[in-house]
């Protein structure tokens, strides 16, 4: 058996909604800490161009 077909599927979770202040970055943050805190990989993309995501991560826009 390979390492590949070894590691469970990865799973993706899309927080979206078009109204703004309804806690979409608090979420998306919130989770991804919790699943790093568990030891899961985890990969946040910040689309906002407000980058509050990558803010509350503590890292700079690029």
């Amino acid at each position: 058996m390979s390492e590949a077909s070894s590691r469970p599927a990865p799973v993706v979770f899309a927080i979206a909604n078009q109204k703004g202040g309804v806690g979409k970055t608090t979420t998306a943050v919130s989770l991804g800490a919790e699943f790093g805190a568990q030891g899961i990989r985890t990969l946040i993309i910040d689309l906002d161009p407000q980058a509050n995501a990558t803010a509350a991560l503590g890292l700079s826009d690029p």
